[in-house]
This record gives C-alpha cells, sequence and structure tokens, in this order.
C-alpha cells in the first residue's frame, strides 16, 4: 500500500468516505454536531477504516503518514 497526500479533486471522495464511516460507526451514539468546530486546527480523534480493510495495517499506515504533517 501507498500513501499519497491528497488533491483538491480528492474532496468530495474524502467527504463522502468521512460522512459514511462516521455515520455508520456513531449512528446510535451521537449527532453530526457532537464533533463541533475545529477553528482552521486539525487533529486525530479518530481514524475510520471500513470492515472489510481492518486488520491489514492500513491504519498503522495511515496514522503514521499523518504524523509526518
Amino acid at each position: 500500500m501507498q500513501v499519497e497526500l491528497a488533491k483538491a479533486a480528492d474532496t468530495r471522495a474524502i467527504a463522502e468516505l468521512h460522512a459514511d464511516g462516521w455515520g455508520t460507526t456513531y449512528a446510535e451514539l451521537a449527532s453530526p454536531e457532537a464533533l463541533g468546530p475545529m477553528h482552521g486546527r486539525g487533529e486525530i480523534k479518530h481514524l475510520y477504516i471500513y470492515c472489510s480493510e481492518q486488520s491489514r495495517g492500513l491504519g498503522s499506515l495511515l496514522f503514521n503518514a499523518a504524523l509526518l504533517y
């Protein structure tokens, strides 16, 4: 697997992946408003991996790549 920085053209796909993953994981636990605004800052609170992709090292790969930035 290879990690690449996202491009502007990836925005829609990333948003859809996030919304789907968040909605699936927290459908009965929290509303979308629960995360609140980030005010231009960022943090890694959660890392969503589709069930079909879990336990393959993708989460560690993505998290370690994010730490570089």
